[in-house]
């Protein structure tokens, strides 16, 4: 004979169905998904139109640009790293030293 369930193991049922359900749902929406890019990818003649990686080739002037991008923001990430570090260090230097 079946015992009774408490309502801590009803509730925790009641949670492990809803939680299930979720995950199907976001399984559907996943696959829906997939199937929508698979679809985008195919294009209007239903063959995947997307070309084949055909080799990777990089101007200079793209290099130039890259180089100079990343040195200025360089700078700004370290000036900005250091004068945080600056100021936060003399700030509690003061407010322990004017605390006693």
């Amino acid at each position: 004979m079946r015992r009774e369930l408490t309502e801590d193991e009803k509730i925790r049922i009641v949670a492990n169905r809803a939680e299930a359900l979720r995950r199907a749902e976001e399984r559907k929406r996943r696959e829906a998904l997939a199937a929508a890019a698979v679809a985008i990818a195919a294009g209007p003649s239903g063959k995947a139109s997307v070309p084949r990686h055909q080799g990777f080739s990089i101007t200079i002037p793209q290099v130039i640009l890259f180089n100079s991008l990343s040195l200025v923001f360089q700078f700004y990430y370290y000036y900005y790293y250091y004068y945080y570090y600056y100021y936060y260090y003399y700030y509690y230097y003061y407010y322990y030293y004017y605390s006693y």
